[in-house]
């Protein structure tokens, strides 16, 4: 009987190490911006979500993202961008999110996942995605990159529709993609307590209006609840 139990608990064993062993595989396609869920191109400092199989652990979703620096490796999934590894925050067997170099330039860039969670290095096929100056998205409350956007104001952290802004008040929008930034920051950190302001000129329309931007550049990293890679630009209701 014990017998019995000891072999149904390799065989489990056995069957888990298998499906962690299976290559990681995703198309240029798969690559979306994590906040707008728009694919295409990525931009320097950008927070990118891969779709795909095998991409992570195949029975939990795993989060790196509570401490900084973001690691390179995240419960054994590794991202390479032109080779280098750079932080990753989340990784499930579907889904890695990781966060794009400030310092890639020209037009593609060559990405690679590999994985560790057999004990051994597999490693996806390398694939090539184009690489833009900027790529700026909008987080929403849905998470689905449409609908009410995810954004705080004057009186807080704004949840719900049931909450709107009213003109003349100060809102903050976040997101990602807004590109390098002045002065520079590394890959993985917190943006600095002072201004980070993106290098690109960031400008914004509401019901096709034109509207002021105050300030767009990295989320400070002394604001309560700051996220590696998040973006945010601030102007005043018209």
């Amino acid at each position: 009987m014990r017998t019995s139990l000891i072999g149904i608990t390799v065989s489990c064993s056995f069957w888990a190490f298998s499906a962690a062993a299976q290559t990681p595989t995703f198309t240029a396609a798969s690559f979306v911006n994590a906040a707008s869920m728009v694919s295409g191109t990525i931009a320097p400092g950008m927070l990118v979500n891969i779709t795909g199989s095998n991409l992570g652990d195949p029975s939990f979703f795993r989060s790196c993202s509570g401490s900084t620096p973001i690691p390179t490796i995240c419960f054994g999934i590794s991202v390479l961008v032109n080779g280098a590894a750079t932080p990753v925050l989340y990784n499930s067997a579907s889904q890695v999110t990781f966060q794009a170099p400030f310092n890639i330039s020209g037009g593609t860039a060559t990405i690679q996942v590999t994985s560790n969670l057999s004990g051994r290095t597999i490693s996806s096929g390398v694939v090539n995605v184009p690489v833009a100056a900027t790529a700026p998205g909008l987080y929403t409350i849905s998470g689905a990159g449409t609908g009410t956007g995810y954004y705080s104001s004057e009186g807080g952290l704004i949840a719900s529709i049931s909450q709107p802004v009213p003109p003349g008040t100060v809102v903050v929008l976040f997101g990602t993609g807004f590109g390098a930034t002045s002065p520079t920051v590394a890959a993985g950190t917190l943006g600095p307590n002072t201004a980070a302001a993106a290098v690109a000129s960031v400008t914004m329309t509401i019901n096709n209006q034109s509207v002021p931007v105050t300030f767009a550049g990295l989320e400070p990293g002394n604001l309560a609840g700051a996220v590696v890679g998040y973006d945010e630009v601030v102007f005043t209701v018209p």
